[in-house]
């Protein structure tokens, strides 16, 4: 698992969830 990844998947879940509410 790559560290970059996990970050930007995180920072795009984060994105997606702030986009939501």
């Amino acid at each position: 698992m790559n560290l970059l990844i996990i970050y930007i998947t995180r920072l795009t879940i984060d994105n997606y969830y702030l986009f939501l509410r």
